[in-house]
């Protein structure tokens, strides 16, 4: 009998065929070879089923084991297995279904043998992330060393065996390399849909770092050149090798729940694991609330009296900052008694409840933002109660609990066509729908917050952090993954450069460069910034390093070679700005003034192009206004712009930042409550036999194992934990919410938004009524979340900008789903 039969008579990932099916294959054979054969696939096939067993309910494992040997015909086989599959899934529903898939070896192509296996992220190089992803290799790779010590020795196999489980590794593991491939999370997915396409079998990786739309296009299967529908490459962690099989269980279902929402998918399995999440966190500004409830609070608003301790701590830690929020923010409007007037309406006492519902912040933010002689002046005001960084995730948010958590309403549905996962975003275009419906809603309670400037969503790239640590913002919802930017440290000052509308900090302002001596690339033309980035010459793009720059023409090579000639060239201000941002907004207007005042601000003005991202930047570059080698000004000014030095009490430092979780309800009384879960997972990659099992035995090692490791000489940390505490993430494995404080502590330290992040994440598990929203893992996912946030951009433009016409909700669904099919 063939291979090929063999095969055949086997199925499709070790399943049994019909008994049926097998006999008629059979009877088509005759004699003595045929038997023997059939032989050898029930035993072969009885070696499957007993992997299996490893995985079922301990009290059935022994039962099952004899029944297997005991079986003759592969009807009793099959049989068998639907037993087994029970047995499998009793403690652990689709386990069975989970293994099955992950012993597929079909890929689209095939990667070499590598001695080392490669983790890709678009982490920086220099950063904490980096860092500690770097020391917890390093611990792994030694423990291979160690492994293969004992690989190559003379010991027994028991001996060797006992060996690996002391030092918590598979036999089948390889070193581990880590890759930086870009910056930002669109580069690395950028790079592996170039690796797809090329069928890259020298250079791909065999993890990666990224959102799960990565493995939704590593799933996709494609038609080849000769019209055969090739596989994917998405890689099952799962495993029927016990010490290398990785599973959603180990997980919090909220959080795993992805994998069942990653398209193109085709069977179910353990695809992304949910490692470095972060959710959404408010952040109070003590001294700019702890002014607007005192004032509230000296002119008749009372305090319900659950509620009074909190809102007096907020006073009482904002106190010492008060004169500087009072100048900023101004005193109570003549008006105050009717602004009030909803809060002072007999038996009507200002609970914290209105942290929990963004419908009732958003009716707290205009009513503060109406008080003050300063903030009154709406989106002209330099001051707003309410920052939001990423508006996408709070409407989605807000949304799902509007929904009441039902998934086959929201903005992104999931279904199956033909086995395969499918991701639709069409729902919002249904004017009858609940989507539409809810989000009508939603819209119109924002928009009206826009246009009274109560609430200011920032467009993409900009955070609130940078307003509210000048007292700028009451309160602000930021990622949890963004605790250090968001106040200052003690005795801090910040340089802050204003003009003609436009205002940026010298200190913390990514496009303020000073130029520097020398950088790590060779032959550059110039060297900027704090790390020294090289400016390369105009034809020398190739030699540019990832994060450097080139001349875009011959005439910009000119400038910056004679601008850095100068003797004093460490005193020249290099102001960068994105040429497609500076087209539009405040910043365009801010570029007209510079250039409308060149003959008394004295700059050279060239243009480059960043090596990473290809994006052009329009350098304004200004001659000896700045200290010898600071990034300060000279005598604190600068020609034709207002400069302010801001110290301690202008500041918002970090005992002055008060995190509480994010509402978590449209309306108080929203049936469900939603927790907004975001942040990259761990994806593999499929390679080859030998380097999947490495790929996979790390993982495990990473996942599970509870042995310290030496992250430094007087350091000792749990793998995962150390890896959580220095990324901001938190990964989300079951049985969080039964961890002491002590063990919680290590991961979150004295960061309070991980803490925030943290008890949310085990709040969900516990309470059937706090639900996790994430978005689905589509291949349009990242489009439509783009067009989502560009969508409320525009209107939030509209109203600070003043346009004629406003974006009606029409237009918002317009703009959302522009380019979606359907």
């Amino acid at each position: 009998m063939s291979n090929k039969l063999k095969k055949y008579l086997l199925g499709v990932g070790g399943s049994l065929i019909s008994a049926s099916a097998l006999m008629a294959t059979v009877a088509c054979g005759t004699g003595e070879s045929d038997s023997v054969s059939t032989v050898d696939d029930l035993e072969s096939r009885k070696d499957d089923l007993n992997a299996y067993i490893n995985f079922a309910v301990e009290d059935d494992k022994v039962s099952l084991k004899a029944s297997v040997e005991a079986a003759t015909t592969p009807e009793d086989l099959e049989a068998l297995e639907e037993k087994i599959k029970e047995s499998v899934d009793k403690n652990n529903p689709g386990y069975f279904e989970r293994l099955k898939s992950s012993k597929s070896t079909n890929r689209k192509f095939a990667q070499k043998v590598k001695n080392e296996i490669i983790l890709a992220t678009t982490f920086s190089e220099t950063g904490a992330q980096a860092k500690a992803l770097e020391s917890v290799l390093k611990a792994y790779n030694a423990l291979v060393d160690e492994m293969l010590k004992v690989k190559e020795s003379n010991m027994t196999d028991a001996e060797k065996a006992v060996k690996y489980k002391e030092l918590g590794i598979s036999p089948l593991a390889k070193k581990v390399k880590h890759q930086v491939i870009g910056s930002g999370y669109p580069a690395g997915a950028e790079k592996v849909r170039l690796a797809l396409s090329s069928g890259d079998k020298d250079n791909f990786f065999n993890i990666i770092l990224n959102y799960s739309t990565v493995a939704a296009k590593l799933a996709e299967r494609t038609v080849n050149s000769n019209g055969e529908l090739e596989p994917g490459m998405l890689l099952s962690f799962n495993s029927l090798d016990k010490d290398l099989d990785v599973d959603t269980s180990l997980f919090d279902s909220g959080f795993s729940a992805v994998n069942n929402e990653i398209e193109n998918v085709e069977s179910d399995s353990t695809y992304v694991l949910p490692l470095f999440k972060s959710t959404q966190v408010l952040a109070i500004d003590a001294p700019v609330l702890g002014y607007i409830l005192d004032t509230m609070k000296q002119n008749g608003v009372v305090f319900a009296d659950d509620s009074k301790e909190f809102f007096e701590e907020i006073i009482s830690a904002g106190s010492a900052d008060r004169s500087s929020v009072q100048a900023l923010w101004g005193e109570k409007v003549a008006s105050y008694e009717t602004v009030l007037s909803e809060y002072k309406k007999e038996g009507f006492k200002l609970s914290k409840s209105v942290f929990d519902s963004y419908d009732e912040l958003v009716k707290f933010s205009t009513i503060a933002q109406l008080l003050f002689q300063n903030s009154t002046t709406g989106v002209e005001s330099p001051v707003h109660v309410f920052g939001i960084d990423d508006m996408t995730g709070v409407y989605e948010q807000a949304l799902f609990s509007a929904l009441d958590g039902n998934k086959s309403n929201m903005l992104q549905s999931v279904s199956k066509n033909n086995g395969k996962t499918v991701v639709d975003f069409n729902a919002i275009k249904n004017t009858t729908g609940a989507a539409y419906i809810k989000s009508q809603e939603i819209f119109s309670t924002f928009t009206s917050a826009f246009e009274k400037g109560a609430v200011y969503a920032f467009p993409s790239g900009q955070y609130s952090s940078n307003d509210q640590t000048k007292h700028k913002f009451a309160f602000s919802i930021g990622s949890t993954a963004g605790y250090f930017h968001n106040f200052k440290k003690g005795n801090s000052s910040v340089i802050t450069v204003s003009a003609n509308g436009y205002e940026y900090d010298l200190n913390n302002f990514s496009g303020a460069n000073e130029f520097k001596e020398k950088g790590k690339t060779q032959n550059a033309i110039a060297y900027v910034g704090g790390r020294a980035n090289a400016i390369m010459g105009f034809e020398q793009s190739e030699k540019a390093g990832q994060y450097d720059y080139y001349a875009k023409t011959k005439e910009d090579e000119d400038k910056i070679k004679t601008l850095f000639a100068l003797e004093n060239k460490n005193q020249t201000l290099n102001l960068f700005f994105e040429a497609e941002k500076a087209k539009s907004g405040k910043l365009a207007e801010y570029i007209k003034f510079l250039d409308s005042k060149a003959s008394t601000l004295s700059f050279e003005k060239y243009s480059i192009i960043k090596k990473s991202d290809s994006k052009e930047y329009v350098v304004y570059a200004f001659k000896n206004v700045l200290k010898p080698n600071k990034l300060e000004f000279v005598n604190d000014q600068f020609s034709e712009h207002n400069v302010k030095v801001l110290k301690d009490t202008n500041l918002l430092n970090e005992s002055e930042l008060i995190s509480i979780p994010t509402p978590g309800k449209w309306k108080s009384d929203s049936a469900k409550k939603v927790l907004f879960a975001q942040g990259p997972s761990l994806i593999g990659i499929k390679s080859n036999d030998e380097d999947e099992a490495a790929t996979k035995a790390f993982v495990k090692w990473l996942v599970t194992s509870e042995k310290e490791i030496s992250i430094s000489e007087t350091k000792k940390s749990i793998p995962l934990v150390e890896v959580q505490k220095a990324a901001s993430y938190i990964s989300a494995l079951k049985g969080i919410s039964e961890k002491t404080d002590t063990e919680a502590a290590k991961i979150y330290g004295q960061n309070k938004y991980l803490k925030i992040a943290y008890e949310e994440f085990a709040k969900t598990s516990k309470d059937e009524n706090y639900i996790v929203f994430e978005e689905p893992a589509g291949s349009g996912s990242d489009s439509f979340r783009k067009n989502i946030g560009t969508a409320w951009e525009t209107v939030q433009s509209g109203y600070v900008n003043k346009t004629e016409t406003k974006k009606s909700f029409a237009d918002f669904v317009k703009d959302m789903t522009q380019g979606i099919k359907g």
